[in-house]
Formats: structure tokens, C-alpha cells, sequence
């Protein structure tokens, strides 16, 4: 009895971790390239969305439930690859933290959502990576942050 409820198991958590996709439009561009694809999971559940560049390069990838309403991450990357920023949705809202990238991958802004509004502390780096400003918000309203001007050598703090 003990093997047969762990068959059981096994053959449930396969077929939960093996969602079927299924392409069910596809674009391409004159050169043949794919322009943008989308694919049907798990028998419509979701839809994954991926754009692409001319050049066959990604140029952003996320996902839609049935409604159409856009949810989990979505990524959007540079032309050359790089990943420019990264947003978790749910319900078609803005939920969780947000990565912007300069060109060449590193970070230079972290925002935080909660709910389709700024929530959370938001970050801002230069080129080296250090950080020079930093906000934070609740439920969309502005509650302090601070600044460094490089060319005052100076920080700044508000309100």
C-alpha cells in the first residue's frame, strides 16, 4: 500500500512539474526571423509572450493568464542581450521589486511595488555601482529619502 501511494506521488508531481506548451501564433520578420511568439501552457492557463529584436535577439519575454492580464516576471532585454529590467506582476498589477540595468548589466535602479503602487525603498547607483540615492514609499506616497551629489560632494536629504 505504502509503494503504491508513493507511485501515486511521483506520477502526480511529474505531471504538475511538466506543463505542456503549445506555440499558437507566431510573427516573423522579412528576414525570417521570429518578430514575437506565443505560447499556449498548460492548455491555456497561460500564455508565454516573447518579442524579439530584428537581429533574432529577445527582446522581451513574460506571461498572460487566460484573461489576458499580464502576471509573473517579465524581462526586457537591450539588443544585445543584456537584460535592461526585470518586474514581477500579479493580477496585472506591479507587485514585488524591479531591476533596471545599464547596457553593460550592471544594476543601477531598484524600485519596490506593492499592489500597482511605489511601495517599499527604491535605489539608485552610478556607474561603479555605488549607491547615490535612495527613496522610500508606502502605498504610493513619498515618506523620505536621500541623495549624493558628485559634484557638490555634498548629501542631500528630503523632506
Amino acid at each position: 500500500m505504502k509503494r503504491f501511494l508513493l507511485t501515486l506521488l511521483v506520477v502526480f508531481i511529474a505531471n504538475i512539474s511538466l506543463a505542456k506548451e503549445v506555440v499558437t501564433q507566431t510573427e516573423k520578420y522579412e528576414n525570417g526571423n521570429i518578430k514575437y511568439e506565443i505560447i499556449s501552457v498548460n492548455d491555456g492557463d497561460y500564455y508565454k509572450y516573447k518579442l524579439y529584436y530584428e537581429n533574432g535577439q529577445i527582446q522581451t519575454s513574460g506571461y498572460y493568464n487566460w484573461l489576458g492580464v499580464k502576471t509573473w516576471d517579465w524581462v526586457v532585454y537591450y539588443e544585445n542581450g543584456v537584460v535592461a529590467f526585470t518586474q514581477k506582476f500579479a493580477d496585472g498589477e506591479k507587485n514585488g521589486d524591479c531591476y533596471y540595468y545599464n547596457e553593460n548589466g550592471t544594476l543601477y535602479i531598484k524600485t519596490s511595488w506593492k499592489n500597482d503602487k511605489k511601495h517599499g525603498t527604491w535605489l539608485q547607483y552610478d556607474e561603479t555601482g555605488r549607491l547615490v540615492c535612495t527613496k522610500t514609499y508606502k502605498r504610493d506616497k513619498f515618506i523620505e529619502g536621500c541623495s549624493w551629489s558628485e559634484d557638490k560632494g555634498l548629501l542631500v536629504t528630503y523632506p
